[in-house]
Order: C-alpha cells, then structure tokens, then sequence
C-alpha cells in the first residue's frame, strides 16, 4: 500500500504540470491582445434580439462574436466569453434566422437538399463580401458600439 501511496504523490507531482495554465500551449502563446467591446445592436430603430454579431479584423485574421440580449445588447467574444476584440478597424456582419425555419434533425440520407433557413436582417449585412458595416475597437479602453442597420 505504502509504494502505491508514492507512486500516486509522484503522479501528482509530474501531472501538476499537465495541461499547463493559460498561455503555456501553442494556441493561448498565439492568441491577439483583446479589448472589452459592448454594444446595441438596432433594427430600422427598434432593438434587435436573438442575433449574431461577428466582428473581422481587417488588420489581423481574427473575429469575435455575440449574441444580442432583448434589448439588443451584446458582447464580443474572441477566446474567452466577454474577452472582446482586437484592436483596430472591423468588418461587421449581423444574422438573425427564422427560428421556425432552421433545420432540425434532419437526415443527410433521407433529404435531397437542407432546406435554407429565412434570414429576418437584411441580407447585405449578412456576408463580409457585402456588408458596409465596419466598427473601430480601441486599444485604450472600454468599446461602446451601436450597430444602427435598417431595412432599407
């Protein structure tokens, strides 16, 4: 019993090092500076709920993403939730799908084709090709963001 007991402490020992802490794999040495960003996101002036925001660096190949609140608030994510973005200028893109018409379960084998799922926001918002929203995030503090998009 005693030589198992030594074994474990020593397992313990060598494995207190495995995994490592933030910053000590390849991926978290990599990682880009973010900056907190918080936004609102309006639809023709009404808060928009339930959509995806993502933010594209167009200096670095990096995005962040949130989701909006029911007042249309949201928070960007890049590695960790509320992390932010990096600093710099953006391309936006904002999604918002049909809920009812978003596939669900479906069997690759049974279906000739998945059926598309309704976009509710304007589709020239919907692609980094075709959307005209751009956002700046600061390096030097707290980013407050209002995507004001309409219809129209």
């Amino acid at each position: 019993m005693k030589s198992f007991s030594v074994v474990a402490l020593g397992l313990l020992f060598v494995c207190s090092g495995c995994g490592g802490g933030a910053g000590t794999d390849p991926w978290s040495q990599s990682r880009k500076e973010t900056h907190r960003v918080q936004g609102k996101l309006v639809l023709d002036g009404l808060p928009l709920s339930n959509a995806t925001i993502v933010f594209r660096s167009e200096q670095e190949d990096i995005a962040a993403s949130g989701i909006s609140d029911e007042n249309g608030q949201f928070t960007l994510t890049t590695y960790e939730p509320g992390d932010g973005a990096v600093a710099g200028t953006h391309t936006v893109i904002v999604q918002k799908f049909d809920p009812n018409t978003l596939p669900e379960n479906i069997d690759l084998d049974m279906v000739d084709e998945v059926p598309e799922p309704k976009l509710l926001t304007p589709e020239k918002y919907s692609e980094f090709g075709t959307s005209d929203l751009t956002a700046t995030v600061d390096a030097s503090g707290q980013n407050s963001i209002t995507l004001d998009i309409s219809q129209y």
